[in-house]
């Protein structure tokens, strides 16, 4: 699978229970989307982009995994949408989590010759 990492404005974020694990998803709009300017927050996305776009996206992340053979997915506060200061709160943790992890000396990758 290819795919790309490309700027966008943070909106807000769902949080998906996957497998029984919490998987945060981050709502947002690409930086160059011409909609970007007006959207500052989840809650303006049906506004702005669309009436359906945040429910077609909670369908997608209730039943993307469903064509595996795997159940629907479930969400925590009966998937609601948390705004963008909570999503970036959300960002800001896992970044934390991943540099503690990533840089830590425990981490080192040893190979032999």
């Amino acid at each position: 699978a290819s795919g790309e990492v490309v700027p966008i404005k943070v909106l807000g974020v769902l949080g998906l229970i996957d497998q029984g694990e919490l998987d945060w998803k981050v709502i947002g709009i690409r930086t160059d989307d011409e909609r970007a300017a007006a959207l500052h927050d989840v809650a303006q996305v049906g506004e702005v982009v669309s009436e359906q776009a945040l429910p077609s996206i909670l369908h997608w992340f209730r039943t993307y995994k469903v064509a595996e053979g795997k159940g629907e997915n479930s969400f925590v506060r009966d998937g609601s949408f948390m705004d963008a200061d909570y999503a970036l709160a959300v960002i800001a943790e896992a970044h934390g989590h991943w540099s503690t992890h990533h840089f830590s000396p425990h981490n080192k990758t040893e190979t032999s010759s």
